[in-house]
């Protein structure tokens, strides 16, 4: 029995301690680097300095109405598309199915400064979109270099890039339910739509959590698609959170600010989620 007792170690020890490494020790530093007035060269204790600063700044106060603004538009339409996707996807043959998975995977796994340049030739003035409103009788658009149009833009990418994994999820998680209850609702009769809200939702209902929590923290850590298309711009129309965080570090070596950006991000997120998982046990 001792022995067995011991033989968890060798599994269990570099786990822990690779998680503690990767994970612990930044989270720990970046915490106490907020509490520094640190850069290059130098480090210097500032105590809540660097947060009064930040929360003084209207540019800061900026990038968290507009990153609550992405997550509030994108999260809600990414959960109801992908799970009707997903629905729609799971009544194909096993073939189609594959081909749904595919097609809206790709653009997650291609980087989003790659996925931002075909965005920005599609946006472009000159570009595919205005072509196509041009053919149609309208005017041509500023999509990337005026607001709210930017704003949106920005969006339209974001919720298409963040199709993939959920779908792949909701498929997944569609295989567990019983065909039998599907047979069952559709002789009370129910159509597809009520089966998916009163059949599927309710089983798979800890995956769609899930889901919620996932492009929640997705929609909050948004920068790298307003840094490549907009810079933030037109007049900080798409300046972010996280953008704040990267725009202290890169441009001024203030790394003190940027930790202070990256907690405050964090205690969001973490507020956010616990609220969410308050809330989604109200429906359970």
């Amino acid at each position: 029995m001792l022995r067995s007792r011991r033989l968890w170690a060798p599994y269990v020890v570099p786990a822990v301690t690779l998680l503690f490494a990767m994970q612990v020790v930044p989270i720990v530093h970046g915490l106490s680097l907020s509490f520094f007035d640190a850069g290059p060269r130098h480090t210097q204790w500032a105590g809540f300095a660097n947060f009064k600063t930040m929360f003084g700044t209207r540019l800061f106060w900026t990038g968290v109405k507009n990153t609550l603004a992405f997550t509030a538009v994108s999260a809600p339409i990414l959960i109801i598309l992908t799970f009707g996707i997903a629905v729609v996807a799971y009544g194909m043959k096993r073939h189609m199915q594959w081909f749904v998975r595919f097609t809206f995977y790709l653009p997650q796994i291609i980087s989003s400064a790659v996925l931002s340049l075909i965005w920005i030739w599609i946006f472009n003035p000159d570009g595919a979109l205005n072509s196509l409103v041009l053919s149609f009788g309208g005017g041509r658009l500023n999509w990337l270099g005026s607001n709210p149009l930017a704003f949106w833009s920005v969006t339209i990418v974001l919720i298409t890039q963040g199709l993939g994994i959920p779908i792949v999820v909701f498929l997944g998680a569609l295989t567990s339910v019983d065909s039998s209850l599907y047979e069952s609702a559709a002789i009370d009769g129910c159509g597809r739509i009520r089966q998916a809200l009163h059949v599927t939702l309710p089983i798979i209902f800890p995956v769609f959590t899930m889901q919620v929590a996932t492009v929640l923290i997705g929609s909050m850590q948004i920068w790298a698609l307003p840094y490549w298309m907009t810079g933030g711009g037109p007049a900080y129309g798409t300046y972010t959170l996280v953008l704040g965080m990267y725009r202290e570090m890169a441009m001024f070596s203030d790394y003190g600010t940027s930790a202070a950006y990256a907690v405050v991000t964090t205690l969001a997120l973490t507020a956010m989620i616990l609220g969410q998982k308050r809330l989604s046990r109200c429906f359970q």
